[in-house]
């Protein structure tokens, strides 16, 4: 079972392992054994994650593994729902190159208003966090987690993934009935990552000055030690005094800083667009029914996207959205991964927080890529080239086809300036 985040990254056995590198670099993942190319290296579940909030209202999924929810027909009334249209009457045919898996359809036991494809993924969310971030029998928008929720909402996504973790870590200390060791699994999740507080890692870029992002924090941590405090009689003996230093602002602010810097894109396309791409393969009865039925929809959905781009979307580090490690999805060739189009209807995007795949160093010119090879939160960390053992394990936190300018900027929030061959290259070259 998954312990802590710390604990969780020792590598794969007999796959990858990780060392230490120096002191400016701490630590790195390396291949064990050969591993060739459009390889597989592993698979791996984030310890956290979460959906974009603004991607909520457009993508239909699980709450826990973010699948998407019902059947193809039920992805496609969802859809209508969203730009209020009316269902249309005839069903899409059949595509001979696309079945899209249908899910169950679990509401929370509470009828909070979130879905899970399954009892399985509906028990796992619950137990593992959501029972006391649950806002389904809260009965007044005063409570403290509504606000939590609505200050994290208005101001910064990440505190709803430190919520996430401190959640988990509380819901272990209760499951144990008050046996775990808060402060031990408080520390684990330090032990093997760069951390400092949130106001140090985000910089002058995300619109706030360090003491603006001070009284951020302190205002979020504030309303969740509130609403920790009103679920007292769900600890062991009634006792809120061992989860204190989980609600320490110490703790807090470096907790966020450290999944700002150790988070990972989660992206992958929805049913719908699946599906129509492959409407060519239709026979030509079926593909004008097809085409009658989605580009109304696909012109609704068009004309959405085009109002949202003359808005600054900021997500959870604070700036323009898709800043994020990468989080490419199955279309993309091993070979060429140029910069994705915008999808014709809206794809899941969230993040989390993958430990063995946080263990990975940046390069510019990476020899491996992370994609959502199954439509739901697990990661495929993917060879774009052979590896040989001992070899370093590496991915791309930015963009690596943009101008060197631009890769050493987006680079400042993880504190460090390449020195890939790359970028090397690239700067001994004399100026234009």
């Amino acid at each position: 079972g998954q312990s802590s985040f710390g604990m969780l990254a020792q590598g794969i056995p007999g796959v990858c392992v990780v060392q230490y590198i120096s002191a400016n670099k701490g630590r790195g993942l390396f291949a064990a054994r050969p591993i060739t190319k459009g390889e597989t290296i592993y698979t791996e579940r984030p310890y956290i994650s979460v959906q974009h909030v603004r991607n909520r209202t457009e993508a239909w999924t699980c709450g826990n593994c973010f699948r998407f929810l019902g059947t193809l027909h039920d992805q496609l009334a969802k859809t209508c729902q969203i730009f209020q249209m009316p269902l249309p009457p005839t069903p899409l045919p059949p595509s001979p190159s696309y079945t899209c898996p249908p899910s169950g359809l679990q509401p929370c036991f509470t009828s909070c208003g979130e879905m899970y494809c399954s009892e399985a993924c509906r028990a796992e969310a619950w137990t593992s966090y959501h029972q006391l971030l649950c806002v389904g029998q809260i009965d007044t928008q005063a409570h403290p987690l509504f606000r939590f929720k609505e200050h994290a909402i208005d101001n910064n996504e990440l505190f709803l993934l430190g919520a996430q973790v401190i959640a988990r870590l509380a819901c272990r200390y209760i499951a144990s009935n008050g046996s775990e060791n808060v402060i031990a699994m408080r520390d684990s999740l330090f032990s093997s990552f760069v951390h400092r507080p949130l106001w140090e890692v985000l910089g002058p870029e995300c619109g706030y000055t360090a003491r603006e992002l001070q009284e951020m924090v302190r205002m979020s941590l504030s309303l969740l030690m509130g609403s920790f405090s009103l679920m007292v009689h769900m600890l062991p003996n009634k006792d809120p005094m061992p989860l204190a230093p989980l609600l320490d602002l110490d703790f807090y602010s470096n907790l966020l800083g450290m999944l700002e810097l150790n988070d990972n894109a989660i992206g992958f396309d929805c049913p719908l667009e699946k599906y129509y791409k492959t409407i060519d393969t239709m026979g030509e009865s079926e593909r004008h029914i097809a085409q009658q039925i989605l580009e109304p929809l696909l012109a609704k959905w068009n004309e959405h996207g085009e109002e949202q781009d003359g808005q600054v979307w900021v997500d959870a580090t604070g700036e323009e959205d898709d800043d994020h490690e990468d989080g490419q999805d199955e279309d993309e060739d091993i070979d060429d991964v140029p910069d994705k189009p915008k999808p014709s209807f809206p794809n899941f995007e969230g993040f989390g927080s993958f430990p063995t795949t946080a263990m990975m160093n940046h390069s510019c010119v990476p020899n491996c890529i992370v994609n959502f090879l199954e439509d739901n939160f697990t990661a495929h960390v993917t060879a774009l080239r052979d590896i040989m053992p001992g070899e370093e394990i590496t991915h791309s936190y930015v963009e690596e086809h943009e101008p060197l300018e631009d890769r050493t900027e987006d680079l400042r929030v993880y504190g460090f300036t390449c020195d890939c061959q790359k970028c090397t290259t690239e700067r001994a070259q004399p100026a234009p």
